[in-house]
């Protein structure tokens, strides 16, 4: 994953966990796109583990290599539309 840039949909537990275990085993933050609806859980993500933050996530998807799509189930199919059918 040397060089790849990942984007995580959703910024809650599950994201977290993974963000802070990938960090820790080395990789690189800025390497990391966190995206979130609400400003203050982009804020604090920046400020625990320094990676780069979008509340827009089609442009979080075009700019990743790896997307990981890390919201509730309920919340699946609209996301998916919104990254499949733009407006």
């Amino acid at each position: 994953m040397a060089n790849k840039t990942i984007a995580f949909i959703g910024t809650g537990n599950m994201s977290y966990a993974i963000i802070g275990g990938m960090i820790k085993n080395g990789f690189a933050p800025q390497s990391i796109i966190a995206t979130n609806r609400n400003a203050e859980k982009l804020a604090k993500a920046h400020a625990d583990f320094g990676v780069r933050t979008e509340q827009d996530n089609l442009k979080a998807v075009e700019e990743a290599d790896v997307v990981v799509l890390s919201v509730k189930p309920q919340m699946m199919a609209e996301l998916c539309q919104t990254l499949l059918m733009p407006d």
